[in-house]
């Protein structure tokens, strides 16, 4: 798409608040009526548009990205995620609004772009993307920094370790798995989600071997002793509502006990089978407004199921309600729970691995996924 400017392509001059009330307007109308045309901008999801993004994520040197036991903020690679899941933009949280909501409501569409106008002077589909996620009275799914997946692989894989990914979301995991170089089991009981993360293996997964599946977590039983890590951010119980599938948790148990039950408790029961010993289970979980004591029940869960709790890391995320000034931003954190299946820990903790992995290189445009599995 073309760039708005306040004075129709020309560089302005002017504050958009300053220009009369006209011209404002007719600004505002020019963009409505452009994104009614056009469609809401998602981002680009061929894997010829994913590319540059790509090779930086590859090259990214995440050997420092993780410490103090902090895990560092990097949003590197998450553009290229959403390409894969348009239908993020859907997805409600706490019961807000979504921005597809705004996008649709004529009269809420026109207030974010004046907003819009008095944040930016250009509009483009980069800031019209960036800033309806901050929209009064909307809430955006978030996705786990694909950077920081593969420092934590890096920390607690050895080489050639299979890692498992419970809920494989938008991508972010397998991203980092991707350039971690490790071997990857995930599982999503979303068809769309799934669907997405198909086409990040075959776009980008060359020759890894890396197994998808198609159904929730509390339901796949992996070979015992399979597993050298086990790793996810699972569903903060009702708080997103991913989709409408019958598999999904908040689908199937709609009070707190009947899923911390029938799902954490079943997920975590299977991946401690599945695991061998003295390896890791880490669990990126937080308290909601509906679950205000999610934290405490996930830990108390896994150590029902036989996990010791070793160590609890902080993940930073960003947040815009935090922010200082204009150059430097605050951040909130969110614990990630280490947990131990019993026996002799086989790989070092702390990131020994980190800088003796052998890089994954880049994929060949014409490579394929060296394994995918449907299972329904």
């Amino acid at each position: 798409m073309g760039f708005f400017y306040l004075d129709k392509m020309q560089k302005p001059t002017k504050a958009f608040a300053e220009l009369p009330a006209e011209q404002q307007t007719e600004l505002i109308d020019g963009v409505f009526q452009h994104y009614r045309n056009s469609g809401f901008p998602f981002v680009k999801s061929d894997k010829y548009s994913v590319l540059k993004e790509y090779h930086t994520f590859m090259k990214y040197d995440d050997s420092n990205v993780i410490q103090n036991n902090v895990i560092g903020q990097v949003i590197l690679g998450l553009a290229m995620c959403w390409a894969y899941m348009p239908h993020h933009w859907s997805v409600s949280c706490n019961g807000k609004k979504t921005p597809m909501d705004i996008f649709n409501d004529d009269v809420l569409l026109k207030s974010f772009i004046k907003k819009l106008f008095k944040m930016r002077p250009v509009i483009c589909d980069s800031s019209f993307r960036s800033f309806i996620k901050l929209f009064s009275g909307v809430q955006c799914v978030s996705n786990f920094r694909p950077v920081a997946a593969s420092a934590l692989y890096k920390y607690f894989l050895p080489q050639g370790g299979t890692a498992y990914d419970m809920s494989s979301g938008f991508g972010g995991r397998l991203f980092g798995a991707i350039k971690a170089g490790v071997s990857y089991i995930g599982t999503d009981p979303s068809e769309r989600t799934y669907e997405g993360l198909l086409r990040i293996v075959k776009d980008f997964g060359g020759n890894l071997p890396i197994t998808i599946f198609n159904k929730g977590s509390e339901e796949l039983e992996l070979p015992a002793e399979s597993v050298d890590f086990a790793f996810t951010s699972p569903p903060y119980f009702n708080c997103e509502s991913y989709s409408e599938d019958a598999g999904q948790s908040c689908v199937r148990y709609i009070t707190q006990e009947s899923w911390r039950i029938s799902f954490l408790q079943e997920t975590f029961a299977r991946v401690f089978s599945a695991l061998k010993s003295g390896t890791f289970m880490a669990i990126n979980i937080a308290n909601v407004p509906s679950y205000k004591n999610l934290e405490d029940h996930a830990v108390e869960t896994a150590k029902y199921c036989g996990f010791a709790l070793v160590k609890v890391m902080k993940l930073a995320l960003s947040n815009p309600k935090l922010r200082q000034n204009k150059s430097n931003w605050d951040y909130k954190y969110e614990p990630v729970f280490i947990f131990k299946k019993p026996g002799s820990v086989l790989q070092n903790i702390g990131g020994a691995n980190i800088k003796k992995r052998k890089p994954c290189g880049f994929f060949d445009l014409k490579g394929g996924c060296h394994m995918i599995m449907k299972i329904k």
